[in-house]
């Protein structure tokens, strides 16, 4: 049962809960998924839905950190502070973007 391509435990679980609940309460920029309704499900959304662990994974990760970083950086840019960048090569140092 618990080796299955369809185990009855991969269905309902905490995991599958959270993931549930966030992409139920959470914006598409975090979760990835449309809460549009009257669309069919996308093949990603079906994918999450079955690794519920990815999709989370996914979100904290890679998604959080992204929206995070491009709002700090928007911030910065605004009130006038640049991002520095060093890539390493040579003496020529760091590079204002």
């Amino acid at each position: 049962i618990l080796f299955s391509d369809n185990p009855a435990t991969a269905q309902n679980n905490n995991i599958a809960r959270l993931w549930k609940f966030c992409k139920n309460r959470l914006p598409y920029v975090f979760t990835g998924v449309s809460k549009d309704s009257s669309s069919s499900s996308s093949s990603a959304e079906v994918d999450m839905d079955k690794n519920p662990i990815g999709a989370i994974y996914n979100m904290v990760f890679v998604r959080c950190p992204s929206v995070l970083a491009g709002v700090v950086y928007s911030k910065n840019l605004i009130e006038g502070h640049p991002l520095y960048c060093d890539v390493g090569f040579g003496t020529a140092g760091p590079f204002e973007i």
